[in-house]
């Protein structure tokens, strides 16, 4: 039996799911929407990439800025619902491109304790979160966006930026293993185009540069609607 769900009881990383277009407006049928999950980086981008996509796709996502690492992405995909046009809320099935951009989080946190995610423990979170999309919605197609690098002038950068490279590698090669997964790299993206002037602060971007990277992440997205629309 199809689970019926309204808007105020999915909870995803304490939000609720939500049209980045209208802030929670009703599910249209009229274009293909889009699944946008991510980390506060992706919240810095995504204001500009939802208007590349506006005569594209619909793009939707969690109601929170920062998903933060591949944990909280996992169990925010398990909680989305299955499709229920009835309450104009769509479901992981509807969406015909899911695009994850997580790593971050998992390499530091604001917390003495924390103990960094191993590759193999990322690798088997994305697994697991590959695995989940393809068996509720077999023709979806996936983008997975690599974290891009700290501020080199970021006091952890010399820990964090191995970590992510790590996390990237891993990105890289599920990309190779699942036909229906491309590789968004916004990591390369910086490297190759950035100095210490686009960062604001130890991890986040500009407004300016914040926009450049919707572009790259626009471009993987047309992309993989463009196949999505053969299936």
């Amino acid at each position: 039996m199809r689970r019926v769900h309204s808007l105020s009881l999915i909870v995803l990383t304490s939000a609720a799911i939500v049209s980045c277009d209208s802030g929670g407006g009703d599910f249209k049928l009229d274009l293909p929407v889009v699944f946008a999950y991510g980390d506060s980086i992706r919240g810095g981008y995504e204001p500009w990439l939802r208007r590349l996509l506006s005569e594209e796709a619909e793009v939707w996502t969690t109601g929170t800025v920062n998903g933060m690492g591949s944990v909280e992405m996992l169990a925010a995909l398990e909680d989305l619902p299955l499709s229920d046009t009835s309450n104009l809320i769509p479901g992981l099935d509807d969406f015909e491109v899911v695009c994850i951009n997580a790593g971050i989080w998992d390499g530091s946190r604001f917390d003495s304790n924390f103990i960094p995610t191993t590759n193999d423990q990322y690798q088997e979170n994305f697994i697991n979160a590959l695995n989940l999309i393809f068996e509720r919605n077999p023709s979806a197609q996936v983008v997975l966006v690599t974290s891009t690098p700290p501020n080199p002038e970021f006091p952890n950068a010399a820990t964090n930026n191995p970590r992510i490279i790590g996390y990237n590698s891993v990105l890289r090669e599920l990309s190779n293993v699942y036909s229906q997964v491309s590789i968004c790299d916004l990591y390369e993206f910086v490297v190759e185009n950035a100095d210490d002037s686009v960062y604001d602060g130890g991890v986040h971007f500009t407004r300016d540069f914040s926009r450049e990277l919707a572009g790259e992440v626009y471009f993987a997205l047309h992309s993989a609607l463009a196949r999505a629309s053969q299936n």
